[in-house]
């Protein structure tokens, strides 16, 4: 069969997949269909990995700025640059957002704005 596109951001796909599975054991076609579902699944689990939000804090607290931070804030974008490079799929649907809360919940961290943040003495 030829690679199909999955759409990113959809955690859900692998919980429907598995029900279709469980659909398709009744019908008279369920070979091909367990071809097909078995081949998106592979497609799903080797394109994207998904990080937990303890490993996320870890990745963050590992940024040399919050090992060693100055009175400047930090920007989002330096963050987002370093998880990147991390390897964390930062084009993950509203993962700004996300980082922004799991850093916002950070004990000694103080929020300025949007995107900037600096550490509490």
């Amino acid at each position: 069969m030829d690679t199909i596109p999955l759409p990113k951001g959809d955690l859900d796909l692998i919980s429907m997949i598995n029900q279709i599975e469980e659909l398709s054991k009744d019908s008279s076609s369920n070979a091909l269909v367990r071809e097909y579902l078995n081949d998106i699944k592979t497609q799903l689990l080797n394109s994207k990995t998904y990080y937990k939000d303890e490993e996320l804090i870890e990745i963050i607290k590992r940024h040399p700025y919050f090992k060693n931070p100055c009175k400047y804030p930090i920007r989002m974008i330096s963050i987002m640059k370093y998880l990147k490079k991390k390897g964390v799929d930062v084009e993950e649907k509203d993962m700004d957002l996300r980082v922004d809360r799991l850093i916002s919940d950070l004990s000694n961290i103080e929020r300025i704005e949007f995107g900037r943040y600096r550490v509490k003495k």
